[in-house]
């Protein structure tokens, strides 16, 4: 085939036929960006409105927690408050072990060494059984006369076996009473 056009025109009409195409090219991503904008839209507005939602939602569940666990707190610290003024009206006469070894311990002499101390308690009676070594038989009796003397303890016994032997006597004996 022949051609008849000149050069010259036949560039200017493939210039022209190139931005024909890109102009084209153009208006179909314009109008695919509306029409997405257009789709994508309603979505955008629903995730919008249902983060609102949880939001409120959020806040609401907050106020809630603050104030059940103020009223639930509020009921255990009246109610601990309670439980200890109970406490204290059922041990305020009542010594402590500590209180009943101190006693023990304080009534030793120099000539007395204490290995061990227990504590046993049933519903009537409280026990403290001293175990321990005392150099001579006097310093002994003397332990026991002088723990005898403590208001809180009503019965001391110390068994005749613990005075066996005259020097470096292993004794044990129980103090009773009603603490």
């Amino acid at each position: 085939m022949f051609n008849l056009l000149p050069f010259s025109e036949k560039k200017e009409i493939r210039k022209l036929y190139m931005l024909r195409r890109l102009n084209f090219i153009l208006v179909l991503l314009f109008a695919t960006g509306i029409v997405a904008n257009f789709l994508l839209l309603p979505s955008l507005l629903l995730s919008q409105i249902k983060y609102s939602e949880v939001r409120n939602e959020i806040a609401f569940r907050q106020e809630s927690l603050e104030d059940k666990n103020t009223g639930s707190l509020r009921l255990a610290i009246n109610k601990a408050k309670e439980e200890i003024k109970i406490l204290e009206a059922v041990t305020e006469d009542t010594p402590t072990v500590y209180d009943l070894f101190s006693k023990v311990v304080a009534r030793k002499n120099e000539n007395i060494k204490i290995t061990g101390i227990l504590y046993g308690a049933n519903e009537k009676e409280h026990e403290v059984v001293v175990n321990g070594v005392s150099r001579n038989r006097e310093a002994l009796l003397e332990f026991a006369e002088d723990v005898k003397r403590e208001l809180i303890f009503s019965n001391v016994s110390l068994p005749v076996s613990n005075f066996a032997k005259n020097k470096d006597i292993d004794f044990s004996f129980s103090v009773r009473g009603n603490f």
